[in-house]
């Protein structure tokens, strides 16, 4: 029993020598998801974009987002087209 005891003491001081790199990682990841999500986050009309051109790619009928002409935005809707089997807007 002695010899378990031993063991587990010997395991909780060899301990900090793993969890120190573990943290800094985990904090150096999360600094880095902190500040990139400025860079990386949605703009404000990309989703309108985005909703227009699935909807032209699904019904053909460019009545959302006249303002600009649908072939980015076709473009952009093709990835979002393979990720449902029916349109839900229509």
């Amino acid at each position: 029993m002695l010899h378990f005891h031993q063991q587990g003491r010997a395991a909780l001081r060899s301990a900090p020598s793993f969890w120190w790199p573990v943290a800094v990682l985990l904090a150096a990841m999360a600094t880095l998801q902190f500040t990139t999500v400025r860079h990386e986050s949605q703009t404000d009309d990309e989703s309108s974009r985005l909703l227009s051109g699935y909807t032209y790619l699904a019904t053909g009928h460019f009545t959302i987002g006249l303002e600009h002409p649908p072939l980015l935005k076709l473009l952009w809707a093709i990835p979002v087209s393979f990720s449902c089997s029916r349109p839900r807007c229509c």
